[in-house]
């Protein structure tokens, strides 16, 4: 709080302070006061509705960023298992997917384009399960895992009929 007033009292003397029974009323004081406490809650509020907004506005930029920079991989890694799988580079596509997957487990293409990379090279089981593990993670693929592992599941019976 800021000291009163200061009033010189004679030529050279210190000057003495002078209360503020002067200039305002002990009611006009303590109305000042409250006023000012209640500026002071509002300018702290205010501060804390910035800072919260602030806050909420960054984690909102993050998690969009990040959905469209895993958009945009996502992207890339598509075209690049289409050209390897159209060009029949099976094996490289395979080890791709295995990569992706040791990072993001999750990847749906990634899993249906190693699924698909191992059916064409006759690794049957193991295609089967990659198509099993995929058909769990994403129910609604079933119409294009299905007939996979079908093929898959009735290729691994002949070999093993044709093995007895």
């Amino acid at each position: 709080m800021p000291n009163p007033p200061l009033q010189a009292t004679a030529r050279g003397a210190a000057p003495e302070r002078q209360g503020v029974r002067g200039l305002m009323s002990p009611d006009q004081f303590s109305s000042l006061i409250s006023e000012l406490r209640g500026i002071k809650l509002g300018l702290y509020a205010t501060a804390a509705v910035i800072v919260v907004s602030v806050a909420l506005a960054a984690v909102r930029t993050y998690f969009a960023a990040r959905h469209r920079l895993d958009r945009e991989l996502n992207d890339m890694f598509n075209q690049e298992a289409q050209i390897l799988f159209e060009k029949n580079e099976l094996k490289q596509l395979a080890a791709q997917c295995r990569a992706l997957l040791e990072e993001r487990p999750n990847h749906a293409y990634a899993r249906w384009y190693l699924g698909r990379s191992l059916l064409l090279q006759q690794e049957w089981a193991m295609a089967l399960e990659q198509l099993t593990v995929l058909r769990r993670k994403f129910p609604d693929w079933a119409a294009s895992i299905d007939p996979l592992m079908k093929d898959a599941r009735s290729n691994l019976e002949g070999r093993e009929r044709s093995a007895v």
